[in-house]
């Protein structure tokens, strides 16, 4: 017999020859039920603390959770065929969600705006009540240039409130 049979022979032959009641309160008295594996509650905290906020937020988060309800609730869910795929996760996280990102960018040695014109223009719309928008194709170099942009109203002691974010509409 190795160690394992030992231990379970000895313990069934003594848990019968425990005998009374007061001994067996007694010995789970003493008793002390561990488990190798997590509470569900534990994996679903990992799971969020994995997700949130570097792949979705908070409100991402919970229309995962409803589906997954849902999804294991209905055979036929996610379509076509009820198999759940990386694909119906990622759309779910992303669906509607506004992350922020770094709201500074760090500006290469030498860069100078795409063109002299609009660079004055957004600096003379600077001396102006209301506020301004960039908007413009993933690359293009508007958190590169608003980041320059927000260096020189610093330096010259101009308010500056910067909100930088990136909005995913699901294409790419």
């Amino acid at each position: 017999m190795n160690k394992h049979q030992k231990y379970w022979h000895w313990w069934l032959t003594h848990w019968y020859k425990i005998g009374d009641e007061l001994k067996v309160i007694k010995f789970f008295e003493y008793f002390i039920f561990e488990h190798s594996q997590k509470e569900i509650d534990d994996l679903e905290k990992k799971l969020q603390d994995s997700l949130v906020p570097d792949h979705a937020n908070n409100e991402s988060w919970f229309r995962l959770l409803k589906a997954i309800g849902r999804w294991a609730t209905r055979k036929s869910e996610p379509s076509p065929n009820g198999r759940i795929c990386l694909e119906h996760i990622h759309e779910i996280l992303s669906i509607g969600s506004v992350r922020t990102i770094s709201q500074f960018f760090e500006v290469p040695g030498g860069y100078i705006p795409p063109l002299e014109e609009f660079h004055k223009e957004i600096l003379e719309r600077t001396t102006r009540p209301g506020c301004s928008v960039i908007s413009g194709l993933p690359g293009m170099g508007k958190s590169t240039y608003l980041s320059f942009l927000t260096d020189q109203l610093i330096e010259k002691k101009t308010p500056v409130i910067r909100h930088h974010y990136q909005a995913f509409t699901g294409q790419r």
